[in-house]
């Protein structure tokens, strides 16, 4: 797998937006299988985050289905088991800037469209939001590694949740080989 992560976003990953910075949590406290099937499985991670001293719980739902290029993730974010009301960040690496970055809040939608050079070819990551819940997205530059990101940003709604899908485009798979092809998908 060439695609890093790290201490990033990667490719779709949540972290609390507090004061103008990602709050991320360490790694998932419990996971949990909902369903499997041949073509469909959905499991659970639950994430904690401490907030100035709040402790904050994010309990995250990823639905996997074959055939999409898309993953669905649902978060339900909690204070004591109320839910929270935050604005949460949906980040995509960057890689160190060697992706460029294409933002369309009114669309709903943001990508990285990266070169990986040679055998691994070049992938687009991107994100798809209901714009109405799109609070802003911003391209975040750092000279640490992992630091440069894409993000959205969000509110939880009244239960504390927020829903988007994230997925890739590979131009080694032959069906998507341009950041302009990724773009009509993405807008699609």
């Amino acid at each position: 797998d060439f695609y890093h992560v790290g201490n990033s976003r990667g490719c779709g990953g949540t972290a609390i937006w507090h004061q103008g910075k990602m709050v991320l949590s360490n790694v998932y406290k419990a996971w949990k299988i909902l369903e499997t099937a041949p073509k469909k499985s959905v499991f659970q991670l639950t994430y904690e985050y401490d907030l100035e001293n709040r402790k904050i719980q994010e309990v995250k739902t990823i639905t996997i289905e074959l055939g999409e290029r898309f993953f669905k993730s649902e978060s339900a974010f909690a204070e004591n088991g109320i839910p929270a009301d935050l604005e949460v960040a949906v980040g995509l690496t960057t890689h160190d800037q060697r992706g460029v970055a294409t933002l369309k809040p009114d669309a709903g939608w943001m990508s990285v469209w990266e070169d990986h050079h040679g055998k691994n070819g070049k992938l687009g990551t991107g994100v798809v939001m209901d714009p109405v819940r799109i609070t802003g997205m911003q391209e975040i530059k750092s000279t640490v590694g992992d630091e440069s990101h894409v993000i959205l940003t969000t509110r939880t709604d009244a239960k504390g949740k927020t829903v988007h899908y994230a997925g890739y485009g590979w131009d080694q798979a032959g069906e998507i080989t341009t950041p302009e092809q990724w773009a009509a998908y993405l807008k699609a």
